[in-house]
């Protein structure tokens, strides 16, 4: 480890006096280990939560002996994604989802740079209405009064809870975040039914044509409601190194194309327990 720079001692102990320095963080500074304690910092990628970790390794040669052994302990990230819980990890992983959808659409870290010719469609789906909630609308570029009268703050805590607490729907809106991630997965297998419906194919034969890869994003709304935000990329049957065949394409039956387009881009539908079926506005 590297050793602290001549006079750092000196600088520590100036700022504490002069009271400019926090005195718990002036008492790590200046201690004999600090170059170990930062040390394991680092390597926690200063994860505020790290998880500690105890264990030894031995090492033996064929004949049995002893060779080397280890044992400590290690401080590893908690790699919580909520800022709440942790900022550095929230903010490393924030950092890995960038690129990581970066390079689906523009390339790199495998994918190729032809990506950039693909189709892609970035698409939000929202839960439907469960009942009115306080907001703040904008209209012509001003904030507009609440239904309730009041013209809102952005940090009012009244914003995104009902205005009609006996009236609105708990049950739905519970009931659409537990089923939230299945209806992702079913939301997937309706677009490639209505794309291979559009291209007059059976939905197995869409493969062949086609594929489509997804990367989302879920956040909670104001209102408590998680959305997703997607990218959908579609790639050739062979992956990200093709486009999709232009000649498979023309197999489209034109009195059925436009009604299919129009079905994708404006509202995507997904039945939730009880009957209900949730909008999703794409696109």
């Amino acid at each position: 480890m590297v050793a602290a720079p001549a006079g750092f001692s000196e600088m520590v102990a100036a700022f504490s006096k002069s009271g400019t320095l926090d005195p718990a963080l002036a008492h790590v500074l200046a201690r004999a280990n600090f170059d170990t304690w930062a040390g394991k910092v680092k390597a926690a990628r200063g994860c505020v939560k790290p998880v500690r970790m105890a264990g030894s390794s031995t090492v033996v040669d064929s004949s049995g002996k002893v060779v080397s052994e280890l044992s400590g302990s290690v401080f590893v990230p908690c790699k919580n994604r909520r800022a709440a819980v942790c900022e550095s990890c929230s903010a490393h992983y924030a950092h890995d989802t960038f690129h990581l959808i970066r390079a689906g659409m523009a390339g790199g870290k495998g994918v190729p740079e032809t990506v950039t010719g693909h189709l892609r469609v970035l698409a939000t789906l929202t839960a439907p209405s469960f009942g009115k909630v306080h907001s703040r609308p904008f209209r012509n570029g001003h904030v507009r009064r609440c239904s309730c009268g009041e013209l809102h703050s952005q940090y009012d805590d009244v914003l995104g809870t009902p205005l009609d607490p006996e009236t609105y729907d708990y049950v739905g809106s519970v009931l659409w975040q537990a089923h939230a991630g299945e209806l992702w997965r079913r939301f997937t297998i309706a677009v490639g039914r209505k794309l291979a419906r559009v291209l007059g194919l059976r939905p197995a034969e869409l493969r062949e044509v086609m594929r489509l890869s997804y990367a989302k994003v879920a956040e909670y709304q104001r209102r408590g409601l998680i959305h997703f935000h997607a990218v959908v990329r579609v790639d050739g049957p062979e992956g990200t190194g093709r486009t999709t065949p232009a000649g498979r394409s023309d197999r489209r039956p034109p009195d059925r194309r436009h009604r299919g387009r129009g079905g994708l881009r404006r509202r995507a539908h997904a039945r939730v327990f009880g009957g209900r079926r949730g909008r999703a506005d794409v696109g």
